[in-house]
């Protein structure tokens, strides 16, 4: 169902973290592993990846261990198109999302040049309360089509997990002292669930369980933070947009806001192009 999931191996113990996270995933129907491992130009040789990750690797799913040497982001960037891969899956090594590592990072700069989805998991991740692996993802809509181009990855990822998705618009409050303004409220949240539905159907008809939830709330980063933290989300799905990296996102800082301070995985997808969307 997956493919091919690459995974970047540094040798270091946090990096194989990932593994178990993966399980559903790599045991699923067609999917396979590529370990990577990424020596640097000041390596004396080429190292392996760490031999228990790829030990548990293979207890999953069929394993090839990639062997390359250059800077760590381009190469994990060019395997994964040399090897068709369908998901780059990487540890990172700060303890809330990426950090203060987050501009220049390996993380970052694989966000900024990856063609597929790339999955972000903290080792230092609060552990889940029921012990599933992601129960509950968030997906964050600004009414555009490119905010929802994460769909597709999200319904492979909730069927294999067995996931309940939320998908959630964040709008500016209008005026609250008259029926008026609340009354606008009440057509823009009509406009966003109609154009919403839809998703809802595509989740549905892959077998996921999904709804639509919408707050008018100024700082939309910290309503999503939010959200992610009091619903115990185990998965946040956010689409960035074009070339130029988390920095110019379909809210615009939000991404790069959000990278930093979730405690929970992330899944990014980047996507060309721009589209309208509803009013916010």
């Amino acid at each position: 169902m997956f493919g091919n999931v690459l995974i970047p191996l540094d040798g270091s113990e946090l990096s194989g973290k990932v593994v178990g996270f993966l399980e559903p995933i790599l045991q699923s129907d067609g999917s396979s592993c590529i370990a990577l491992h990424v020596a640097s130009d000041g390596e004396g040789g080429v190292s392996t990846a760490h031999p228990a990750s790829v030990d548990a690797l293979k207890r999953l799913a069929p394993v090839r261990v990639v062997e390359r040497r250059g800077d760590p982001a381009d190469e994990i960037v060019a395997a994964a198109r040399e090897e068709d891969a369908s998901l780059i899956a990487m540890s990172t090594h700060g303890r809330t999302g990426l950090s203060r590592l987050i501009r220049g990072s390996v993380a970052e700069r694989v966000l900024r040049g990856a063609d597929v989805p790339v999955l972000l998991v903290s080792p230092f991740a609060r552990p889940q309360p029921d012990g599933s692996p992601i129960d509950r993802i968030l997906v964050p809509l600004d009414g555009s089509p490119t905010s929802a181009a994460v769909l597709a990855d999200v319904a492979r990822i909730a069927t294999v997990y067995g996931s309940r998705v939320t998908l959630f618009h964040v709008a500016n409050p209008g005026t609250h002292e008259s029926i008026k303004g609340e009354l606008r409220e009440a057509a823009r949240e009509e406009l966003f669930r109609e154009q919403a539905a839809q998703y809802v159907h595509q989740l549905e008809e892959a077998g996921a369980r999904a709804t639509i939830e919408v707050v008018f709330e100024f700082g939309v980063a910290s309503r999503i933070l939010d959200a992610v933290e009091h619903r115990w989300t185990d998965l946040l799905a956010i689409t960035t947009r074009g070339r130029s990296g988390i920095g110019r996102w379909l809210f615009g800082s939000v991404a790069e806001e959000l990278v930093r301070r979730c405690r929970a995985p992330l899944l990014v997808k980047r996507v060309p192009g721009s589209a309208e969307g509803v009013p916010a």
